[in-house]
């Protein structure tokens, strides 16, 4: 018997000695509370907290001082480029620096939809509530501009909130997954006017980061 469990213990030691080293994930310093999104303010989940600081070397150091540039004069900017690029961690970012608890994020199609909402016998909000709190919110990122449907309802709805903020001047971000020659004919005319005043288009290159190991 003592032999059997003296065998098992040097299969034991042989076993440990092989295993693969594990080394400890670094820790990493909490989140000031001032830099974390409300979950009101409608900042999906993956993006509340920050990911990486803008003091820190890398890729994103320089879109990242151009973007702050360009919000926190009070211009329009526009982010665009391939699928998982970084763009709206991107401008979650720069708008987290600027003011995490005055920004709204929505994708264009979910305002359409809360207006489109509006009209229902039963709404609890009205079409001009909608808009005057999108107009008036600290700064207003609007992502995947490409989804929307084009229609002259959605462009006039689309035109007339960023002309009430650009007035106001108030910082709007506007992503889409589009190449700069195809934002312009989606955005027109007026939109790109008032982007060209202030504000500036961003086109964010590489390969999509969520396909990376």
């Amino acid at each position: 018997m003592n032999r059997k469990i003296e065998d098992m213990l040097k299969d034991m030691e042989a076993k440990i000695k092989d295993a693969p080293v594990s080394h400890p994930e670094p820790s990493r310093e909490p989140t000031p509370p001032s830099l974390v999104f409300p979950h009101q303010n409608g900042v999906p989940k993956r993006y509340r907290e920050p990911e990486w600081s803008p003091d820190d070397p890398g890729e994103w150091r320089e879109p990242y001082t151009k973007a702050r540039a360009v919000l926190k004069g009070g211009g329009i900017l526009s982010l665009v480029g391939g699928r998982g690029s970084g763009k709206t961690r991107l401008a979650i970012e720069v708008a987290r620096r600027i003011d995490p608890k005055g920004t709204r994020y929505m994708a264009a199609m979910d305002v359409f939809l809360r207006l489109q909402a509006c009209y229902r016998p039963a709404a609890n909000e009205t079409e001009v509530q909608v808009l005057r709190e999108l107009s008036r919110c600290r700064v207003l990122i609007l992502d995947e501009i490409q989804e929307r449907g084009n229609s002259e309802w959605e462009d006039r709805i689309l035109t007339h909130l960023i002309d009430k903020r650009y007035g106001s001047l108030l910082p709007t971000v506007l992503i889409a997954n589009l190449k700069p020659d195809e934002l312009k004919k989606r955005l027109g005319p007026s939109i790109m006017d008032r982007m060209a005043e202030g504000g500036g288009l961003l086109e964010i290159t590489g390969a999509s980061h969520r396909r990376k190991p």
